[in-house]
């Protein structure tokens, strides 16, 4: 009986040890997560476009940085004017920014090697904004 309570015992004290294991490893995967989004965001492209649809920009900005592209076929859809870019070792976020900007669309890391172009929330507080859309295309660039 005493074999029991014991084996009971270090039993509940390996759950309540795990615990806090498992929130450690929740923000060590965190900041993984955030640094490998970084990493692609950061990731420098050299590419030369001149007076491009924005639609054919982001897809040619994705093939520069070997990245997958992910959107709503309807998000360029009122997006007429052309874009111009001459970028040497630029890095990925930045390139996107300046070929989105002015089009209440973002550019967001997705994944590994995965870019989400999202529609920025109209009452979004912050500068980056909420994405509103709830299904995405898989566009290869």
């Amino acid at each position: 009986m005493i074999h029991w309570w014991c084996h009971s015992l270090l039993l509940a004290g390996a759950v309540f040890a795990a615990a806090p294991a498992t929130a450690q490893q929740t923000v060590a995967t965190d900041r993984t997560v955030d640094r490998h989004a970084a990493d692609l965001l950061a990731r420098p492209i050299t590419i030369r476009l001149d007076r491009t649809s924005i639609r054919q920009a982001i897809a040619s900005i994705a093939a520069a940085a070997r990245v997958q592209l992910l959107y709503q076929t309807e998000t360029f859809a009122r997006l007429d004017a052309p874009v111009t870019l001459h970028a040497t070792r630029m890095p990925l976020g930045e390139a996107l920014n300046k070929v989105l900007m002015g089009t209440r669309l973002q550019a967001v890391s997705a994944g590994e090697d995965v870019i989400s172009i999202e529609t920025v929330a109209r009452n979004a507080r912050s500068g980056r904004g909420t994405p509103l859309h709830s299904r995405n295309s898989r566009i290869s660039p």
